[in-house]
């Protein structure tokens, strides 16, 4: 069914991001919101991909399809938000990365966060599994390498969370995710679309999401379960050590209460990261209308430089 319909690489999807900025695309579509599918050019086919791991999108322009990777495409998403939180809520940039992929491939977010990370010295990756292949393309080591950025691998997560200052948690495995408890000033994102663990949660200041009309539809995520059951002034719990006055006006560190969305955040209507030692979390709720976004203009991108196979 899918045969004659052009399919795009991993490799193609490497030349497309180059030819295209999908920080750009991301943000657009975060500030556009409630309303961002006018300002779209693809729109997903539901049914006509005979492969899961594909997924079919189609220019709303010309009428053309095309197959994407959907784990490729969710990692160039998840490496857009995150780029864009920095820019936001991280504004020196970061040193060193700690990338949680899961058993999904990272190479298309290593490539996008070394393009778009300002100051990135080093990238961490997670990889408990060690398969035939190498977790890191040779293409992207390569880049890495090139632009001056370091490039580390570990079965252990708490090993690949040392001396990070973000953590992209694009994809989960089956185990439990034990990277201990985060520096301050530490900028997590969860990209996942599984929660984070109780202990991890505990240790956040303060937590934004991609979108806060979406919370209402995500009563399962834990975020969101917290937040709408709120708290008025939770203790810390005993045994803490004392905090800064800062801390004491942390949202979610004793309201369980989300801040607001990174929409409102690029507009201006909120001011951020409110002290530079703050455990941040952006949760994100909707990757996938991103990504709706994102494969449309990668699609037209394709389709202008000639890209993909039959």
């Amino acid at each position: 069914m899918t045969g004659s319909i052009p399919r795009l690489q991993a490799e193609d999807l490497l030349r497309a991001i180059d030819l295209l900025d999908p920080l750009a695309v991301v943000a657009e579509d975060l500030v556009g919101r409630p309303a961002p599918a006018q300002r779209r050019t693809g729109r997903f086919v539901a049914g006509l991909a005979s492969d899961p791991e594909l997924t079919l999108v189609e220019d709303l322009g010309s009428g053309e399809r095309c197959l994407l990777p959907t784990a490729c495409l969710r990692m160039v998403c998840a490496a857009a938000v995150a780029s864009l939180a920095v820019r936001e809520l991280h504004g020196t940039g970061v040193g060193t990365v700690a990338v949680f992929g899961g058993e999904s491939p990272t190479d298309l977010l290593l490539a996008v966060i070394a393009a778009y990370l300002p100051n990135l010295s080093h990238v961490a990756v997670y990889a408990p599994a060690s398969g035939p292949e190498p977790p890191v393309d040779r293409a992207v080591a390569e880049r890495l390498e090139l632009a001056g950025i370091g490039l580390s691998v570990s079965g252990e997560a708490r090993q690949t969370a040392f001396g990070a200052s973000l953590f992209i948690v694009a994809a989960r495995d089956r185990g439990r995710l034990d990277v201990g408890t985060p520096a301050p000033g530490v900028l997590l994102i969860n990209a996942s679309g599984a929660d984070l663990p109780d202990e991890l949660l505990d240790a956040i200041d303060q937590v934004y999401v991609d979108d806060l009309q979406l919370v209402v539809d995500n009563p399962h995520r834990a975020v969101v379960r917290q937040h709408l059951s709120g708290s008025d002034g939770a203790a810390e719990p005993l045994g803490a050590p004392r905090e800064g006055w800062h801390r004491r006006q942390a949202g979610w560190r004793h309201r369980r209460r989300i801040e607001t969305d990174l929409g409102r955040v690029l507009t201006g209507d909120h001011p951020g990261r409110t002290h530079v030692d703050d455990v941040l979390l952006v949760e994100l709720l909707g990757l996938r209308e991103l990504e709706v976004a994102l494969a449309g203009r990668l699609l037209r991108t394709a389709i202008e430089h000639g890209l993909g196979k039959p």
